[in-house]
């Protein structure tokens, strides 16, 4: 007999997704413990000591136009550079991933610490390992910055393409079957193209975050820091140290130029060549951008690409690899997946055992009491700030691009330009902040706010863009009918159909702004520091004065607060909204 069903739930369907979403983030959690244990076991045990040195960084005293040509150039180089290294990284670990399970495995916790790892405080650790190995300061400073770039966008481009390869239709996998491709022609032929859509529409928005961390290591005041990168950053820097306001203005026109090159040049041509594979049918009113056209049209472009194109068509009919009849029948060597789900289990939890023994030893001995509480504090004070800003910016943005969103021709224009802001490192206009500060003796958090403001609030205004061009125009239609207006038409129709997309662009908006905060909280102008307290300034000044456990303590403490918010806070939320609202894991 079966039991009857309860009338009602005592905990609410929120905190049912919560309770699911415990054991996956847990998971990446762990990881960072471990691997936070196992890189201080090297640091304690091996001996080897980095020598701390004052910062001996100089701003460059050349302001002229050349100059400032030179910069526009080495910042585009750099991300050019940054943006290879890091799809061809992002390709190889998905791939890897799919194919094998205990890399699959790997993967998603790697991605859980990416996405809340401060990569600025990365720089500083990529520039003391280069500097051990070349004496050239300069050179290591490029691989340091190139490096840091690289890891800003890999995670994002990584998780899109795993993700494109993980939801492969069933009958792509069963036309391969039938063609009895080898794996290398599968991947080739099937797999590669039908992520390369989510590819190309992950690189523009994860390149906004390559241009923060680009133009912050140009200005970088790091020691032992010897070098100068010529770069839009450090054109800024020093224009900024020497209180020349229009050399400034010079350089954000700079900037904006180089984004406008990138986008029009590279990212619009590349997500329009990228619709011919898309699964969904595209519409035949949508025109190709300029530059793809002309890319088609000239000669040049064309004989360039004419040996690329047969070297590829050669390379993707090699027969490498195990056909279908040929893979092995799954049997695994343990005899039993519950005897294989044990040995798993047992080699997880050792390497966490010893991970977490040698975290805890390397923090008993490094670190006191008082510095725990004091960034705890910080970090509290810096998640203050970055709840106001949330908040500020939902109640401002959201009223809007829910008007805009419901224009069409004006509602393609806004999005652009909100995704030109998006694309902006916002830390280029923080002197001018600094230099507000300076001059109207104002308290120097507002002046904060204002910068996380201006860095994050292009990523709700895009959010609730697209989910009201997304929106069902029949069901609007139907609002209008029978008269909804007010309160009862943002509960009923509205918020239900913005709310998925607003998640997504208030949680990609939480996780940038813990990056911004390390720049945003130690401003400076002709030498004068705005410094409020947080942990974004203790990890600035801690990377100017070479401390390396602080700056360890401050990014593992900033990456435990960010992986927190998005276990208890923003996973649910998304599960809640895709449960309630049956939204699918692709809208989200």
């Amino acid at each position: 007999m079966k039991r009857e069903r309860p009338d009602f739930t005592i905990k609410p369907p929120f905190f049912s997704a919560l309770r699911g979403n415990v054991a996956q983030g847990s998971v990446g959690l762990v990881f960072l413990v471990c691997l936070t244990g196992f890189l201080a076991a090297m640091g304690v045990f091996s001996g080897t000591v980095i020598a701390q040195h004052p910062s001996l960084y100089k701003a460059p005293d050349d302001l002229s136009a050349f100059n400032l040509l030179a910069s526009m150039l080495g910042t585009a180089g750099r991300m050019g550079v940054a943006l290879c290294c890091a799809i061809i990284m992002a390709l190889a670990s998905a791939v890897i991933a799919t194919k094998n399970q205990y890399a699959r495995l790997l993967l998603e916790p790697a991605l859980e610490i990416c996405q809340s790892v401060p990569v600025l405080g990365l720089f500083f650790f990529f520039l003391l390992a280069s500097q051990t190995k070349i004496a050239n300061h300069n050179l290591s400073l490029e691989i340091a910055t190139v490096m840091t770039a690289t890891v800003s966008v890999t995670w994002r481009l990584a998780g899109a393409v795993f993700r494109a390869l993980r939801d492969l239709p069933a009958d792509l996998n069963e036309a391969a079957l039938s063609l009895r491709l080898t794996s290398w022609q599968r991947l080739w032929s099937l797999e590669l193209p039908y992520a390369l859509p989510a590819l190309v529409s992950s690189l523009r928005i994860s390149s906004a975050a390559a241009w923060l961390v680009i133009t912050f290591c140009e200005s970088a005041r790091i020691a032992p820091s010897h070098g100068i990168l010529t770069g839009l950053g450090a054109f800024t820097s020093a224009a900024a140290f020497q209180g020349n306001v229009w050399k400034v203005a010079y350089a954000l026109v700079a900037m904006g130029l180089v984004l406008l090159a990138y986008d029009h040049i590279l990212f619009r041509p590349a997500a329009a060549w990228a619709q011919r594979f898309e699964s969904v049918p595209i519409s035949d009113n949508i025109s190709d951008p300029f530059f793809l056209r002309w890319y088609r049209r000239s000669y040049i472009v064309n004989l360039l690409t004419l040996y690329l194109r047969k070297t590829l068509r050669q390379l993707g009919r090699l027969s490498i690899g195990a056909r279908p009849s040929a893979v092995s029948s799954g049997k695994n060597r343990f005899g039993s997946r519950a005897q294989l789900g044990l040995v798993r289990a047992f080699f997880f939890w050792s390497v966490c055992a010893v991970g977490a023994a040698l975290a805890l030893l390397f923090c008993l001995q490094t670190y006191s009491l008082a510095q725990y509480q004091d960034v705890l504090l910080r970090g509290l004070a810096t998640t203050a700030r970055t709840l106001i800003v949330l908040t500020f910016s939902s109640l401002l943005w959201v009223p809007i691009g829910v008007y805009v969103g419901q224009k069409g021709y004006i509602a393609r224009k806004v999005a652009r330009l909100a995704l030109y802001a998006i694309s902006f490192p916002a830390n280029l206009l923080f002197p001018l902040f600094a230099l507000a500060n300076v001059n109207r003796h104002e308290p120097a958090s507002l002046w904060v706010i204002v910068g996380l403001l201006i860095s994050v609030q292009g990523f709700i205004l895009v959010s609730v863009i697209e989910g009201m061009r997304s929106f069902p125009p029949a069901l609007l239609e139907v609002g209008r009918n029978l008269h909804v207006r007010g309160t009862l038409l943002w509960r009923k129709i509205l918020a239900p159909g913005i709310l998925p997309y607003y998640v997504v662009g208030l949680s990609t908006a939480s996780a940038i702004i813990w990056n911004v905060t390390i720049v945003a909280e130690s401003m400076e102008w002709r030498g004068h520091a705005s410094q409020v307290y947080g942990l974004g300034a203790y990890i600035a000044q801690a990377m100017q004065t070479g401390s390396i456990h602080q700056v360890a303590l401050g990014c593992v403490c900033m990456t435990i607060m960010a992986m927190m918010s998005n276990l208890l806070i923003w996973r649910p939320i998304m599960r809640y909204v895709q449960r309630t609202f049956k939204i699918s894991d692709k809208a989200l």
